[in-house]
């Protein structure tokens, strides 16, 4: 397996009081939304070729269907890493006796993922874009 890009996922309670700071103070563009509960649950930004991801508390815990999972509180970093096997990633993870929270799954913007809890307590997602 081979890690092409990895990419923080801030989990924050709200994305639009964020926004104005992350697309006009620090200059990253807004280029893909992805709605919840009536509010922006989920925004992938990018500066320069450098993403950043940013989701509600609400949203990756709906996403996970684990609300009861203490690491993905408002304040946490989950890590997404693009790999160019989602299989070799999956087989990775089952080896490694790491907890699976969700996936293998396909998701509506081309990615099939896993997310898993790495030792230290971290959420972490491998993921595959065909």
């Amino acid at each position: 397996m081979r890690i092409t890009k990895h990419t923080p996922i801030l989990i924050v309670d709200a994305i639009e009081p964020l926004l104005q700071f992350w697309t006009e103070t620090m200059g990253y563009k807004n280029v893909a939304e992805v709605p919840h509960d009536n509010r922006i649950g989920f925004v992938m930004l990018d500066h320069d070729g450098q993403t950043l991801m940013l989701q509600t508390e609400a949203s990756i815990k709906a996403d996970l269907k684990n609300d009861t999972y203490r690491g993905l509180n408002t304040g946490s970093v989950c890590v997404y890493v693009d790999v160019d096997s989602i299989d070799e990633a999956v087989a990775i993870i089952e080896k490694s006796g790491a907890t699976i929270l969700a996936g293998p799954r396909e998701t509506a913007y081309g990615a099939k993922e896993i997310f898993a809890i790495a030792p230290g307590g971290f959420v972490f997602a491998f993921a595959h874009h065909q």
